[in-house]
């Protein structure tokens, strides 16, 4: 599968050596993984084991899903310097979601820091968190139907959230232009498969 985010051998090592270690995924965070689309805006999808960001049509209406995701970071304290961070989501091989089997489309993705609350057994697009722009990533859409988005360089976003010390609220997922055809198929946390679900990698110095 084809990767994003290119790491240098420098820049783990140096991480490595001086920096503190944590890797997380969001099954022990305080608010999980989610997806919630505009279609059925009073639903909630907490507990499936896709978190798939989507814009297609329905019966002539576009419906868009974005996918919120929370790591536990209490052990960074909000004084801390963030070195480096990477984020890593899977493609779901096994969605119910994906009847011709891979992603579509060639819209970005972005990656936004939440800030207001939201838990997964609760959220819909009625009552999705709101977001900011501010040190926003965007992503390229992988050519590859069955790409993982591995070692995205989330440093200063991460960063930001560490900044807020409680208000630590995740982050969300979606197309940058939400408009059709485009889909990918993430796994989320509730995967089978442990090794799919998303992985958050950040080291860190404390001041």
């Amino acid at each position: 599968m084809r990767i994003i985010g290119s790491i240098t051998l420098f820049t783990l090592l140096f991480a490595s050596c001086s920096s503190k270690k944590l890797i997380v995924t969001p099954v022990n965070s305080d608010r999980g993984d989610a997806v919630y689309s505009r279609s059925a805006p009073d639903n909630n999808y907490g507990q499936i084991e896709d978190i798939h960001i989507y814009c297609w049509t329905n019966r002539s209406r576009v419906n868009v899903n974005r996918v919120l995701i929370d790591f536990n970071l209490d052990e960074i304290p909000s004084s801390a310097v963030v070195d480096s961070a990477f984020l890593s989501l899977y493609y779901n091989p096994t969605s119910t979601y994906d009847n011709e089997r891979g992603n579509k489309g060639e819209d970005n993705i972005i990656i936004q820091r939440v800030i207001s609350n939201w838990h997964e057994d609760e959220v819909t697009w009625n009552t999705q968190p709101r977001a900011t722009e501010t040190n926003q990533i965007v992503l390229p859409k992988q050519k590859d139907v069955r790409a993982d988005y591995v070692n995205i360089d989330m440093t200063t976003l991460i960063q930001d959230i560490v900044n807020e010390d409680e208000d630590r609220y995740g982050i969300m997922v979606r197309h940058q232009n939400e408009r059709p055809f485009n889909v990918v198929y993430l796994a989320s946390s509730n995967h089978s498969n442990e090794q799919l679900h998303p992985k958050l990698r950040v080291y860190y110095s404390k001041n």
